[in-house]
């Protein structure tokens, strides 16, 4: 029933677009002022989405920073990130 769910609701391929586009990843907040999503629509999307095992958090403080799995890229951008803070 996910993977149902996961391919017709337009609010969890909107969430899924937009964390193509930023692979470094993103909180609750910044994909709700993007897509002009209230909070709690895409913190369900994204409930979706991780039980689908499509996305992936890590926690920064109080955050959440959302990323894709098994994206191109996705992981090297945070060794990126780390690199470049040396």
């Amino acid at each position: 029933m996910i993977i149902i769910l996961y391919m017709n609701n337009e609010h969890i391929k909107d969430v899924l677009s937009i964390l193509r586009k930023h692979p470094e990843g993103l909180t609750i907040q910044n994909i709700s002022d993007m897509l002009h999503y209230h909070r709690i629509t895409v913190r369900n999307a994204l409930s979706n989405l991780e039980g689908a095992e499509k996305v992936k958090f890590r926690r920064i403080g109080r955050a959440k920073l959302y990323t894709l799995i098994g994206e191109r890229n996705n992981d090297n951008a945070d060794r990126h990130k780390i690199v470049n803070r040396r």
